[in-house]
């Protein structure tokens, strides 16, 4: 006979696996391509992370992203981690807010909190893409295989914002780059075969020019040889004339 103990651990175990069979339905968002956009675009990354209302999580975060902390809209709301309610009520009022990211981050400690069924429950229906920056590496809870995306420690997710940042806009120099050296190769090309082309209409306006010339010629030999038939015809015509006056002159003497 199973236990009342028993029955209720089967029954949080069921709801784990329809916790993580919907998790399953919805997918993993994708952070990495979200950031990258509103890079892109040149618009604000909104990230929320939600602390403990003590420790130093915020400044190990801060300390992670160094100088490029102004680039990001981030900003941490303080919480009791050891209460499933005040968890569940700061997930759902950073993401009526609109945040794109949405972040819990600890330092270790009793993470029993992070297998908690209602909490996970909440995170998986958020519309913010989530991120687990909790505990240490050698840790794992239900949180983590909700989430987004995963971060050893609070600092491995200050230091992924940096590096994520610096990678995105060291691929828009190198697109940028290769574009022009591209169009240059490409302007290149076009004013070859446009120096090609001129040298081809030279060409052809040299032979069109001798054409012209050997036409013009020609031309003017034609026109000397008419002048000078027209001449001879003028001499044939005068001495037909004289020989029919002699004729007529003979005729009557």
């Amino acid at each position: 006979m199973i236990s009342s103990s028993d029955h209720t651990r089967l029954a949080k175990e069921s709801d784990k696996l329809k916790i993580l069979s919907e998790k399953a339905r919805i997918g993993i968002k994708d952070m990495d391509g979200l950031i990258r956009s509103k890079i892109l675009r040149n618009q604000p990354v909104v990230i929320r992370v939600i602390v403990a209302r003590t420790g130093t999580i915020e400044e190990d975060i801060r300390k992670a992203i160094g100088f490029l902390q102004p680039l990001y809209n981030i900003d941490y709301l303080k919480t009791a981690l050891d209460s499933p309610a005040l968890i569940i009520a700061a997930l759902t009022e950073l993401d009526k807010k609109g945040a794109d990211i949405i972040c819990i981050s600890r330092g270790g400690g009793d993470l029993e909190i992070f297998n908690d069924n209602d909490v996970c429950r909440k995170i998986v229906g958020l519309n913010a893409i989530t991120g687990s920056a909790i505990g240490h590496a050698s840790d794992e809870n239900l949180f983590d295989l909700v989430a987004d995306k995963k971060f050893a420690t609070p600092t491995a997710f200050g230091n992924y914002l940096k590096l994520i940042h610096q990678k995105t806009i060291t691929e828009i120099e190198n697109n940028k780059n290769e574009l022009n050296k591209n169009s240059a190769g490409k302007y290149q090309e076009q004013i070859k075969d446009l120096k090609e082309s001129v040298v081809d209409l030279q060409s052809e306006i040299f032979a069109a020019n001798r054409a012209l010339f050997e036409n013009s010629s020609t031309l003017k030999k034609y026109e000397r040889r008419l002048k000078s038939t027209s001449r001879n015809n003028r001499i044939l015509t005068a001495t037909a004339i004289i020989l029919t006056l002699l004729l007529a002159i003979l005729h009557f003497i």
